[in-house]
C-alpha cells in the first residue's frame, strides 16, 4: 500500500487512435490491498472482479495529459525505444525514480484538482461496440 501510480490512457482509449496519443493523465497512490470485489464492476463493457482503493492526487483535463512518446527516449522503463508501447500491455509497469520525477514534473504543469475533473471522464465512458464482457 502507498505505492505511487501514474494513470495512463492509450491511443485507442478514446476510440480514435489516429487522433489520440498515449498520455499520462494523473497520479494516484494505492490505499488498500487488491481484493475480490463483492460485486463485479462494469466499466466500458468489461467486468472487473478485483480492485483496490486509490487516492487520486492529480488529474489532467479530459483528452489531455502528458504525451508519453516524446519522453520515451529519456525514460529507463523503455530500454527498447522502437517497441516501447508493447511494455504498456501489462497491468503495471515499474518506472525508475528518475522516470517518476520526470512524469511528476510534466504532470505538475497541466494537472488540476481531481474532484473538479473526474466526473467528465466518468460521463464520457463509452463501451466498445461488440467487445466481449470479461471477468
Amino acid at each position: 500500500m502507498g505505492d505511487e501510480l501514474f494513470l495512463l490512457t492509450t491511443r485507442g482509449c478514446w476510440h480514435n487512435p489516429g487522433r489520440d496519443r498515449t498520455r499520462v493523465i494523473g497520479r494516484a497512490s494505492v490505499r488498500t490491498p487488491v481484493a475480490a470485489l463483492p460485486k463485479p464492476r462494469e466499466i466500458a463493457g468489461r467486468s472487473f472482479t478485483r480492485g483496490c482503493d486509490l487516492a487520486i492526487h492529480e488529474l489532467t483535463g479530459y483528452l489531455t495529459g502528458v504525451e508519453l512518446a516524446p519522453l520515451v527516449v529519456r525514460m529507463g522503463a523503455f530500454p527498447d525505444r522502437k517497441t516501447w508501447s508493447i511494455r504498456l500491455r501489462r497491468p503495471l509497469l515499474e518506472v525508475t525514480d528518475y522516470d517518476a520525477a520526470l512524469l511528476r514534473r510534466e504532470l505538475d504543469e497541466m494537472a488540476g484538482e481531481p474532484g473538479e475533473l473526474v466526473d467528465e471522464y466518468l460521463d464520457k465512458i463509452v463501451p466498445v461496440p461488440g467487445a466481449p464482457v470479461r471477468s
